[in-house]
Parts: structure tokens; C-alpha cells; sequence
């Protein structure tokens, strides 16, 4: 019996390219100058990235960020699936 290798490929986040869009059309215009990406990828890697003006007020922005994924986080373990 012959093992196959088969590569699975990632389904595509519609959600993330349409957000990444719409980041590169207001970078590209001049309205967005600076960003901060973290990310995560399909083979469980994560990583960090930024650029441009004003860190302060990105540094702000990360903390806004941290805060909004934690009460998602906190809503879903008062409000399990399971429990539905």
C-alpha cells in the first residue's frame, strides 16, 4: 500500500480580503498611514507588522483592539455553544 501525500489548502477568509481591500484602497489614496497587522496563519504561525505615523496613537488603537477581542472572548465563555 502507497501513502499519498495530499496538501490541503486553506479555505480563503472572505471577511480578511475584503478588510485587507479596503485597508489598500485608503493606504493607496493617502487617507490610512499607518497600520498594525497582527496575524495568524494556517499552518499555526502567528506574527506582527507595522508602519507609519503616529505609534502613540496605534499603540492606543492595539489597546482598543486587545479590549474588543476579549469581550468577544468573555461573551463566548459566559455563552458557551454548548449551552444554546
Amino acid at each position: 500500500m502507497t501513502v499519498k501525500e495530499v496538501d490541503i489548502k486553506p479555505e480563503v477568509n472572505e471577511e480578511l480580503v475584503f478588510m485587507l481591500s479596503k485597508a489598500l484602497e485608503m493606504a493607496k489614496s493617502g487617507e490610512l498611514q499607518s497600520a498594525a497587522l497582527a496575524t495568524w496563519f494556517s499552518d499555526g504561525k502567528s506574527g506582527n507588522c507595522f508602519t507609519g505615523y503616529m505609534p502613540l496613537a496605534l499603540i492606543g488603537e492595539l489597546r482598543v483592539m486587545e479590549r474588543d477581542i476579549i469581550d468577544c472572548n468573555v461573551t463566548t465563555r459566559r455563552n458557551p455553544i454548548w449551552d444554546e
